[in-house]
């Protein structure tokens, strides 16, 4: 089994991010189910066996967290959910453990915040301790933070989750496994309904995205948008049916299984990368036409082309350059949003101060495709 593009590569830089919701890894009762742990488990292990590092981006715990504490009913305060996380993350990690020991492979747990990814230092510290894991044959085991995280501060669901850890890592390979076989252009128990084998563009596509799942959070319409993040990134997406063994390598192989979403080129380095998918802005600036142009021509944000700061921002965080129709940029500011605000009160050259945002950390809105971006 050969990924495209892996075979010529070093073994540090293969890559493959498999993502398993909850509803894939509990049974019936909501209760964790250790053969479908060892099916993922096995998965990652034929991975490894083939020349690729995989790391698994895994639901489960607040599951199996609630069976265990007797909690019923979805209608759970937040309090109820980070304590069933708190107890369900050891089961699930564990039952990792014991599954991918059986094959000679060792697992690690990452339980990570959208802070993580929001700032720069943190993110760099994250990449370079995952890379240190797969370098050493160990299998990290991602999941968001549920114990302590906050609803303003979540992901919402672990496929973005799985599209963030992708690009870190530099990801050759997304797989998203799910409860259906793949994309369907209607509701799969429809009559007519004809599942999508090969996507080369999320652009207009029509698909069926209804989920009704009791124990996951997400649906097919997070799966796609994890899939743009990814595919915009460079990196292949595809959706298969969780619980069937040998699946992922039959899909490698060519066999028309499941959906296949085609990688879009990427021009963008790893630091523009992370300024595009991976950060959150954390305010913005309201600038002029002639910056506007300047920026689309290649050039960095000059204090001169500023006419006002919005929100609370610190110097190295993200934020969006916007116009008066729409925000056009976004990038890593070399100033203090209050900082920024007195030196656009004051009559001094704005030629004599650093750039606002420097071109090597601001990445172009593209106007022609909702969300797109482009190198700057």
């Amino acid at each position: 089994m050969q990924i495209k593009g892996m075979e010529t590569m070093g073994k540090s830089q293969r890559r493959v991010v498999l993502k398993v919701g909850s509803s894939s890894l509990v049974d019936h009762r909501g209760e964790l189910d250790l053969q479908r742990v060892a099916w993922i488990a096995g998965e990652a292990a034929a991975l490894w066996e083939r020349g690729a590092a995989p790391l698994i981006v895994s639901s489960g715990a607040v599951a199996a967290g609630r069976t265990l504490l007797r909690i019923e009913g979805n209608a759970v305060s937040l309090a109820v959910r980070q304590a069933a996380a708190a107890v369900g993350q050891s089961l699930l990690v564990q039952a990792y453990a014991d599954a991918l020991r059986k094959k000679g492979i060792a697992a690690a747990q990452a339980l990570l915040s959208r802070g993580d990814f929001d700032h720069r230092k943190r993110y760099v510290h994250l990449r370079n301790t995952l890379e240190l894991l797969l370098n050493h044959r160990v299998i990290p085991i991602v999941n968001e933070n549920d114990t302590v995280d906050v609803e303003e501060l979540r992901f919402g669901d672990n496929d973005l989750l799985a599209a963030l850890c992708a690009q870190a890592i530099d990801a050759q390979l997304l797989v998203l496994f799910t409860d259906v076989d793949g994309l369907y252009d209607r509701p799969p128990q429809h009559p007519e309904a004809q599942r999508i084998a090969r996507v080369s563009s999320l652009e207009n596509l029509s698909v069926h995205v209804e989920s009704h799942s009791r124990f996951g959070t997400g649906g097919m319409a997070s799966k796609l948008r994890a899939a743009a993040l990814a595919t915009s990134s460079g990196i292949e997406t595809r959706i298969l049916k969780a619980g069937v063994a040998g699946l992922l390598a039959r899909s490698l192989a060519g066999e028309p299984v499941g959906t296949v979403i085609e990688a879009q080129p990427s021009m963008l380095n790893a630091r523009k990368r992370w300024v595009a998918y991976a950060s959150k802005a954390h305010g913005s600036v309201w600038i002029d036409d002639g910056a506007a142009l300047a920026l689309q021509s290649g050039k960095s944000l000059l204090l001169a082309g500023v006419r006002q700061a919005r929100g609370t921002f610190r110097p190295g965080d993200v934020i969006q350059v916007v116009t008066a129709e729409r925000a056009i940029a976004k990038g890593m500011t070399n100033y203090a949003s209050d900082e920024l605000a007195v030196l656009l009160l004051e009559d001094r050259p704005a030629t004599s101060l650093p750039e606002v945002i420097h071109r090597d950390n601001l990445v172009l809105l593209s106007s022609t495709a909702e969300g797109g971006l482009q190198e700057a």
